[in-house]
C-alpha cells in the first residue's frame, strides 16, 4: 500500500475538498518534479543574509527567475511518519528542506532549524500558519518567527505558491512567490 503524502495526512478529509490540481502537487507519488517562474525578495541587512546562507535560503532578489522543485518522499518505518525532501532551485541557488508530519502539524526542517506550521484547507487553497520553532531540540520563542507564513492555490489553471520568512528584530529573510507546472515523468 502506498502511503499518503504529508499534506494529505495532516489535512485529513479536507484534503479531498481541494482542487484536483492542488491535490496533485501533494499526491502519493514518490517523486515529483515541477518547473515555473517566481520572484524572490531577499533580506538586505548583513544578518538576514548570514541567516539565509546558514539556512540555504535564496540570497539574491530577482523579479523573474526560473524555479525547479523536486519532491521526493520516503516512507518511514512502520511506526514513523513519511517524510518529503523538497529541493528547490531558484536559478542556480539551491534550497533544500525536509517536511514531515509532526505532533503539532507540518514540520519543515532547514538543517538544525525546524519550523512547525498548522495547515488549513480552504475551498481553493492551503494556508500554512506558523505555530513554533526549535533549534535542534530547543524550543525557540514563537514571537521571533512571527514573519513566517505560506499559502498554495490555483490561479488560471496553475499551482501558485507564496512563502515568507522573517525574524523579529532582523526583518525579512526571504519572500518568494510564483507558479509551477508538473514536469514529472508519466
Amino acid at each position: 500500500m502506498v502511503a499518503a503524502s504529508v499534506h494529505s495526512q495532516i489535512l485529513g478529509s479536507s484534503f479531498e475538498q481541494l482542487p484536483a490540481l492542488l491535490r496533485g502537487v501533494h499526491d502519493e507519488r514518490i517523486r515529483k518534479e515541477f518547473s515555473g517562474r517566481c520572484s524572490v525578495e531577499s533580506g538586505r541587512n548583513w544578518l538576514a543574509r548570514l541567516i539565509a546562507l546558514f539556512a540555504s535560503l535564496p540570497r539574491r532578489s530577482h523579479d523573474d527567475i526560473a524555479v525547479h522543485v523536486v519532491i521526493e518522499r520516503s516512507d518511514g518505518a512502520e511506526n514513523s511518519a513519511a517524510r518529503e525532501t523538497w529541493t528547490r532551485m531558484f536559478g542556480e541557488q539551491r534550497m533544500r528542506s525536509v517536511i514531515r508530519r509532526g505532533r503539532d502539524g507540518l514540520e519543515e526542517g532547514f538543517g538544525p532549524i525546524v519550523l512547525t506550521f498548522g495547515l488549513t484547507a480552504e475551498p481553493d487553497r492551503i494556508v500554512w500558519r506558523f505555530k513554533g520553532a526549535r533549534f535542534l531540540f530547543i524550543p525557540l520563542p514563537k514571537a521571533l518567527f512571527a514573519g513566517c507564513a505560506a499559502s498554495e492555490t490555483i490561479v488560471n489553471g496553475r499551482y501558485h505558491f507564496d512563502a515568507r520568512a522573517g525574524l523579529a528584530g532582523i526583518g525579512l529573510l526571504v519572500h518568494y512567490k510564483g507558479w509551477l507546472t508538473d514536469r514529472s515523468p508519466s
